[in-house]
């Protein structure tokens, strides 16, 4: 995939009801730009899929076949030639987000799943209560990413620094961290393009329903209170109240699924929020 493709790329993912912006699919190719690919026929794009490596896992974004262009083959193509390239650059797991509708396609691939993420979001305005002015909570700095990654690597067993510096250096006013006499117990990190945001990914060391809606209104708050979106592990309980009490509505639920030989656990209680799915 080119920086080229991009615009058809844009058009076929939204055409599947994504709400995606240039900013979004840019920001997939500077992370990774060499494992993402298209399909075309007669120089017309009929399918996509996008991958972002971190460390030896390969996330697989987007596989997105245009409509009548499917049952095909193509998608059998797009997956095959992921994974055969994943394998040639020793990536050793693979991992994916599928739709209600595909649960049954990728354990033909040897996927198998290994929990469920809801996809929440707000669509109207959100009228938020003045954040309470925490010593606890602040705006976290490029210098303090290695602090993120002490948090965040044992809990999702990869290393996530491509991503997280990317939306640290170009969102750095919507990067929270929570402190605990000058540690970093928690961060979230927030995005946002075209009046649509994002939060995640969102680690707590120790949550609860107080310190998770402070994080929360205060991340709003500067997101000004835009439609949102909110991607959080099915089981979180914490996560769960937390949107339903902000009147978020539940989009979906996908399966997270990996091929792999490795032992990958279900995500704990710390992950109020995994990032956007093309990242996981």
């Amino acid at each position: 995939m080119l920086l080229s493709d991009l615009p058809a790329v844009l058009d076929l993912v939204n055409r599947e009801g994504w709400m995606y912006d240039m900013v979004d699919m840019e920001r997939i190719l500077r992370i990774d730009s060499e494992c993402s690919i298209v399909a075309e026929t007669d120089g017309q794009m009929v399918g996509l899929a996008t991958v972002i490596r971190f460390g030896d896992r390969g996330v697989i974004g987007h596989l997105v076949i245009k409509e009548g262009w499917r049952k095909k083959g193509i998608g059998d193509f797009l997956l095959d030639t992921i994974i055969a390239d994943m394998d040639s650059k020793g990536i050793g797991t693979i991992e994916l987000y599928a739709a209600p509708h595909a649960r049954d396609y990728y354990p033909r691939k040897n996927f198998r799943g290994i929990g469920d993420v809801t996809i929440y979001f707000r669509e109207s305005r959100l009228d938020l209560p003045k954040p309470k002015k925490s010593q606890n909570i602040r705006t976290i700095e490029l210098d303090e990413i290695d602090d993120i990654l002490a948090m965040d690597k044992p809990i999702l067993e990869v290393d996530r620094r491509k991503m997280i510096e990317d939306i640290v250096t170009h969102y750095p006013d919507l990067c929270l961290g929570q402190f605990e006499d000058g540690r970093l117990t928690g961060y979230a990190l927030g995005r946002s393009a075209s009046g649509i945001c994002d939060i995640g990914p969102w680690i707590m060391g120790n949550p609860t329903e107080e310190n998770t809606s402070s994080m929360f209104i205060e991340l709003m708050t500067r997101m000004g209170g835009e439609p949102t979106f909110m991607c959080a592990p099915t089981d979180n309980n914490i996560a769960t109240d937390l949107m339903t009490k902000w009147g978020f509505s539940v989009k979906s639920v996908v399966r997270r699924m990996v091929r792999t030989k490795q032992d990958i656990k279900p995500f704990t209680g710390e992950v109020m929020a995994v990032a956007a799915l093309e990242f996981a």
